[in-house]
């Protein structure tokens, strides 16, 4: 065997290590690659924008038709759409692969010879707030692909606005050169997202080289999320009947700050039992992760306790509506009366509002007189009446000597509050001073209403008097006396 034949078996034996060195490695790849994309979670994208029609400023014969929608995203393959794939990374996107000329002319713009710094447009049904959008540049001759663009808005199609790259921090933005292995493309989430946009522009500064044609294999424009509400902390309100009080809760959009969108939202009320009125309804708008407290006002004559489901609703949130429930109080009014008690003839009126105390005749020297009694906050509806108010009290007559002992306190600090039942009543005692001749006649004026509370009685709606009477008469020597002493001038005329 000749040392050429040998040198040519050395050559053919490395070459073929070679091929199955090549092979075992990008087998051992392709595995480790499937493996960490099952591995990686799939992370969360906005809303893709359907109904996107580009325009472009050129294009090359037969690779695309401007104006025309596809793939219900702007750009794609208008026969065979290709898949786009976040499952990997959200800022790389996967899109089909396998192109070839005559595959691929009709699914990219291509813009006409000497046209490398044109601009294509994406105009949207209606307008939208972007959060990112996602391109694949040109896949087949990836030289063509844009570098580095203008990234303009607009709300009408006229005036436009040129937007600030998160990559940069700049107006210049820069795309990636196509990876013709992969199909990766390039998402942008923007840091600020774009809103009231109804055409987006690319303005196009150079490519990746090409000195004839710039081209896009794909573009899609996603919207953020709809909002999630969620509702929490509900807030309770106590009224009494035909009130008005304020129940709430906290809302949230709890979606991901990242994909999500601002979330308008209603909160209203309704009563499961008894009447309710409602007025002026809460409302907002919350940002994605943004939390606050509302509260609806909701009226009610059902006493006792009343269950609020809290509603709130929103066109911008995947549950909506959402509910939780709250309490509403309603509590009847306070109702004031006397209570007789003991000490002189004690009268009460029908409706217990009045009471006559009359101490009668009482010789002078035989010691004052004393009586008690007791003013009640009546329980009309148990465990739920509400607390009794004196706002003002007053007296007339002759005080001094028919004294209520609590006057000046009554007079100086009028109670709040009063709770209602027997165990929570006032007592009162009255002193009948018997050492000055006379009959004597004193009232005292009480004037109550409901504890403040939405719903109540106005102040001194409700009156109570006490009328107090007595008679002081001469002791019984004084009148032997008296006695005496008209007898002996009746003899004394007589013996004249």
């Amino acid at each position: 065997m000749s040392i050429h034949t040998l040198r040519r078996i050395r050559r053919c034996f490395r070459r073929s290590f070679c091929v199955l060195h090549s092979a075992i490695f990008n087998l051992q790849s392709a595995i480790v690659f499937l493996f960490l994309s099952l591995c990686l979670a799939a992370p969360a994208q906005a809303e893709l924008i359907e109904g996107v029609t580009a325009t472009a400023s050129s294009y090359h014969d037969g690779a695309w038709v401007p104006g025309y929608t596809v793939d219900n995203s702007g750009m794609s393959d208008k026969d065979a759409p290709h898949t786009v794939n976040y499952s990997e990374d959200p800022h790389k996107p996967t899109h089909g692969t396998g192109f070839s000329v005559s595959s691929t002319l009709s699914d990219m713009w291509v813009s006409k010879g000497g046209d490398t710094t044109g601009w294509i447009t994406f105009t949207f049904d209606t307008v939208q707030t972007i959060a990112e959008f996602a391109v694949w540049n040109h896949l087949y001759e990836t030289a063509r692909g844009i570098q580095t663009l203008n990234v303009q808005t607009s709300t009408d199609g006229s005036t436009f606005t040129d937007q600030i790259s998160p990559v940069s921090g700049t107006t210049t933005w820069s795309f990636a050169r196509a990876d013709q292995g992969t199909g990766a493309g390039e998402g942008f989430t923007l840091s600020s997202k774009w809103t009231d946009v109804m055409v987006v522009r690319f303005d196009i500064e150079s490519n990746w080289g090409d000195t004839q044609h710039t081209g896009l294999s794909e573009v899609r424009f996603y919207t953020p999320k709809p909002g999630i509400i969620s509702l929490s902390s509900p807030v309770s309100a106590t009224i009494i009947a035909g009130g008005t009080g304020k129940v709430g809760a906290t809302v949230e959009n709890t979606i991901d700050p990242a994909t999500g969108g601002d979330m308008a939202y209603t909160l209203t009320g309704a009563i499961a039992s008894g009447g309710v009125g409602e007025a002026d309804p809460g409302s907002g708008v919350l940002a994605p992760g943004e939390t606050e407290a509302n509260t609806v006002f909701v009226t009610s004559s059902n006493v006792g306790l009343n269950t609020v489901t809290l509603t709130a609703t929103s066109a911008g949130a995947t549950n909506s509506p959402k509910s939780i429930d709250a309490t509403l109080t309603v509590l009847a009014h306070s109702d004031a009366k006397f209570v007789a008690g003991t000490g002189g003839t004690q009268t009460l009126s029908s409706l217990d509002n009045a009471l006559l105390v009359d101490f009668g005749s009482v010789a002078r020297g035989a010691g004052s007189r004393t009586a008690n009694l007791s003013l009640l906050n009546f329980e009309s509806v148990s465990g739920y009446t509400v607390g009794l108010d004196l706002d003002a009290f007053d007296f007339s007559g002759n005080d001094a000597v028919l004294a209520l002992d609590e006057a000046a306190a009554l007079y100086g600090t009028p109670f709040k509050n009063m709770a209602a039942g027997a165990g929570h009543s006032l007592a009162l005692h009255l002193t009948f001073d018997t050492t000055i001749l006379g009959t004597y006649l004193a009232t005292y004026t009480f004037k109550l209403s409901d504890q403040n509370l939405s719903g109540a009685s106005a102040e001194g709606s409700e009156t109570l008097i006490l009328t107090v009477k007595g008679t002081v008469t001469p002791e019984p020597a004084t009148l032997a006396l008296l006695g005496l002493g008209g007898l002996g001038m009746l003899l004394a005329r007589k013996r004249k």
